[in-house]
């Protein structure tokens, strides 16, 4: 018999983390990064390619700017910035170190190996805790 004073678990208190989490003082797992910045490259293809076509007027459309590709680029930028902020922090380093993306080859050899290759500090750190306690990664 359950005891109405204890809640009765739902299976999904696991279902909303800290990865879903706006906040950039947040972590993400490798494959939470992963998943956040493989299909910036992929939408703004796509982008791309609607704007060649609107601007050519390729389907009977006044050509216009290529406004689709120009907003796509401001928010890709604020969620790749935020991604690797949360990264860092998984890493234990300072969201701080992602300017070294200013540098040309040593900044994204940097970010490819400390940010998409490198294992998380395990367990909680000083950005809070392990985003991989707990649970799966998908």
């Amino acid at each position: 018999m359950i005891n109405p004073d204890q809640q009765q678990s739902t299976g999904t208190e696991n279902a909303y983390t800290q990865e879903d989490t706006p906040r950039v003082s947040a972590r993400i797992s490798r494959a939470g990064f992963w998943k956040r910045i493989i299909p910036l490259p992929i939408v703004g293809f796509v982008l791309l390619q609607l704007d060649f076509r609107l601007q050519t007027g390729a389907w009977g459309i006044a050509p216009s700017g290529p406004a689709l590709l120009f907003y796509w680029t401001l928010i890709g930028v604020v969620i790749f910035i935020v991604a690797c902020v949360k990264r860092a922090h998984d890493r234990n380093k300072s969201g701080w170190w992602t300017l070294l993306y200013i540098l040309p080859y040593i900044g994204w050899l940097w970010a490819l190996i400390e940010l998409g290759c490198l294992e998380g500090t395990k367990g909680p750190n000083r950005f809070g805790p392990d985003p991989r306690d707990g649970q799966m990664e998908n």
